[in-house]
């Protein structure tokens, strides 16, 4: 398998990007254990644009995880760009790739992540400036539809193709009543009290690894 100049080989085992969890230590934790490829938490566009430094921290790299993907979201293509722009400079990763699957309500409400499949013109804009900003492989992670009954998939990843992408990951289907489901539970998440160690315990560790990363 290869992703424009970065060979696999046969059957690789990517680590797949999760918020909170894939961090530079979870990373090179899993590239130990044989992890062909490992992937950033995605981070928000516009908080690299507007240089927030807790989103800024997300783009360590250490040569030791490579390859490594870094996996942005946003829902206009000039912060979408810029933001991909400051990804290469600041980190140079070997994959850049765009989440145009995520269902939380926060991201797919506010028309990023999931949400660009109810607004695929937009999508392919920002997939097309994304690829001409910058001079590494891009790729796409989404679905196929917003609901069963708008399975776009096999149209849009031919278009996605033509966007210039180089490789595309295709999530479980149907965010549209993902949404719709966690709302309530993210009303009674609010509702709960955060714990320190759900808090500061984390940000300590990122940047405990950003310093200390070889």
């Amino acid at each position: 398998m290869k992703i424009g100049n970065v060979e696999f080989g046969p059957y690789p085992v990517f680590l797949a990007p999760m918020e909170d969890v894939t961090d530079i230590g979870f990373r090179l934790l899993c590239k130990r254990f044989g992890a062909a490829m490992v992937y950033s938490e995605f981070v928000a566009a516009d908080a690299l644009v507007r240089m927030v430094n807790r989103s800024l921290e997300k783009l360590a790299v250490c040569d030791d995880e490579r390859p490594v993907a870094i996996q942005i979201y946003g829902k206009e293509p000039g912060p979408v760009a810029d933001a991909a722009r400051i990804v290469v400079e600041r980190a140079r990763p070997d994959v850049l790739d765009l989440n145009f699957g995520c269902p939380v309500k926060r991201v797919a409400g506010k028309g990023a992540g999931a949400g660009m499949l109810q607004n695929i013109p937009k999508m392919l804009e920002i997939t097309r400036a994304v690829v001409d900003a910058v001079d590494i492989p891009v790729t796409v992670k989404t679905r196929l539809g917003w609901d069963e009954s708008s399975k776009v998939i096999v149209d849009l990843a031919e278009r996605l193709q033509d966007c210039g992408i180089r490789a595309l990951t295709i999530q479980r289907p149907y965010p549209g009543a993902d949404v719709h489901r966690r709302s309530g539970l993210d009303a009674h998440r609010r509702g709960e009290k955060q714990s320190a160690h759900d808090n500061s315990h984390h940000r300590k560790r990122r940047h405990h690894f950003a310093r200390t990363c070889p």
